[in-house]
């Protein structure tokens, strides 16, 4: 079914949620249209025999493997165990749909008080890139090249960095405020259709640029991400990647 409007997409998952109700478990869903995206459609339902709200994306047509990239991604944190990462339902392929739980909340904004987010997302971050790659590259089936220096993957640094050594961690490798949604309790990381192996750099000074952190909460965030995982940052490469991310 080629699906080329939010009016269609919501026909077919309406009808699609009708007639796998059953199997979902889900009585009687309720679909609301969320704002359209150049990349997918959009939308929240509930259902009358749970509390929990599902959000589902669906591809658009000249964009099918975002979804498909960001279900498997969740799918596999989903089997890490990993929290504050929305919980993978269900994935169609076609057409191309992805159910999650639905994270409420606000986005996180550039000029948002840190303070409150700062040790939760650390935590948070610093579990996703404790991951053994091995465990990726199993659920993956293929095999991952990682660069040996950092002057392979970020050719705008300057000179004095290119040879220096990098962990290969999985990595969100988009992590902008847009992608922080805090709420009452936590801090949720979610939009993981980029996610793969890469450096950590990529996430923290992504991260740490874009939000404007200041060095107090980079020094709080590093000093509780530093617990969890088994390298350190190096603080004069960081500052410098967080010059090239800011926007």
């Amino acid at each position: 079914m080629d699906i080329q409007t939010q009016d269609q997409a919501q026909t077919y998952l309406q009808s699609w949620l009708n007639d796998h109700a059953h199997v979902l478990h889900f009585d009687n869903p309720h679909i609301t249209p969320l704002a359209e995206t150049p990349l997918y459609y959009s939308f929240t339902f509930s259902v009358s025999n749970s509390p929990q709200t599902y959000h589902v994306k669906m591809s658009k047509p000249e964009h099918l493997d975002v979804i498909q990239h960001e279900a498997y991604m969740l799918r596999f944190l989903a089997l890490q165990q990993v929290p504050f990462v929305p919980e993978y339902i269900y994935y169609s392929f076609k057409p191309r749909f992805l159910v999650t739980t639905f994270i409420p909340g606000t986005q996180l904004l550039a000029s948002s008080d840190l303070s409150s987010f700062v040790d939760h997302i650390a935590q948070t971050l610093a579990g996703i890139h404790a991951i053994p790659l091995r465990e990726y590259i199993d659920h993956f089936k293929r095999d991952i090249v990682s660069a040996e220096k950092i002057g392979d993957l970020i050719p705008d640094l300057p000179e004095r960095f290119r040879n220096v050594q990098v962990p290969m961690t999985i990595t969100h490798n988009d992590l902008l405020p847009e992608h922080i949604i805090q709420n009452e309790q936590s801090a949720y990381i979610i939009g993981w259709s980029k996610g793969d192996v890469n450096t950590p750099y990529i996430d923290l000074a992504a991260l740490f640029g874009s939000t404007h952190m200041s060095i107090d909460h980079q020094t709080r965030f590093l000093e509780i991400y530093h617990h969890y995982v088994p390298f350190q940052i190096d603080l004069e490469l960081m500052s410098a990647l967080e010059v090239i991310s800011k926007p």
